[in-house]
């Protein structure tokens, strides 16, 4: 099987996958577990970049020891400058066709991926919209040409956890922010009032806004 072939049919089953995957945690866990149980990769990674510039931070990965991670994490503002930033930056998918070779690896990683066979590895950003989540990266065992066709499987793959993570975050939203209102109508008292949902035993963390109006009366 060619590596294309290989990397289409990992794809159709993170596809599967990503539909039973209720949370973006769930999201990044199951796609690098996909990665990690394939014969071609030895595991992945997703990492975002910091806020304060302080290089990758790892947010999950399966298939990879936690000493490499380690070493990643330790590494901070070196790894600014290497694809899995570059990748988010710009959006792009970035190859590493040999670590062992590429001046952006900072030298204690390349040690830490020679040791553990790590060779190449491929930067997958993934994002919706305007909104760039982070990147996830796979390691392969050996040296490898990743060509336009590999790269634009990627790159879809890219989208699709991107488009999975706004599902889930947006359904989330819709039942995390909705608003309940109450209008009652009470006569003797004309006032405005905000209680919280807790007082009026109602699931939501939004709040419940009512009114009471006067019922107007009259004489005789």
């Amino acid at each position: 099987m060619t590596t294309l072939n290989r990397i289409n049919a990992i794809v159709r089953d993170i596809n599967q996958a990503l539909v039973a995957s209720p949370t973006r945690e769930e999201i990044e866990r199951t796609v690098c577990e996909r990665f990690a149980a394939s014969d071609v990769y030895h595991g992945a990674l997703v990492g975002t970049l910091s806020a304060a510039e302080q290089g990758l931070s790892v947010q999950t990965a399966a298939g990879i020891d936690d000493t490499y991670l380690e070493i990643v994490a330790n590494e901070g503002i070196e790894t600014e400058s290497g694809a899995a930033a570059t990748a988010i930056r710009t959006g792009t998918v970035q190859v590493v066709e040999d670590v062992q070779t590429d001046p952006a690896f900072p030298e204690s990683i390349k040690m830490a991926a020679r040791a553990r066979n790590y060779r190449s590895a491929a930067c997958i950003p993934f994002g919706h919209g305007e909104t760039m989540y982070g990147v996830l990266v796979v390691y392969a065992a050996r040296p490898t040409v990743i060509g336009e066709r590999e790269q634009a499987v990627f790159a879809e793959l890219g989208e699709m956890i991107g488009h999975a993570i706004n599902a889930v975050e947006s359904k989330q939203l819709l039942y995390s922010e909705r608003i309940l209102e109450l209008e009652f109508l009470l006569t003797g008292t004309d006032s405005f009032s905000l209680l919280p949902l807790r007082s009026l035993n109602v699931r939501s963390r939004s709040m419940v806004w009512y009114q009471h109006r006067t019922r107007p009366t009259y004489s005789t």
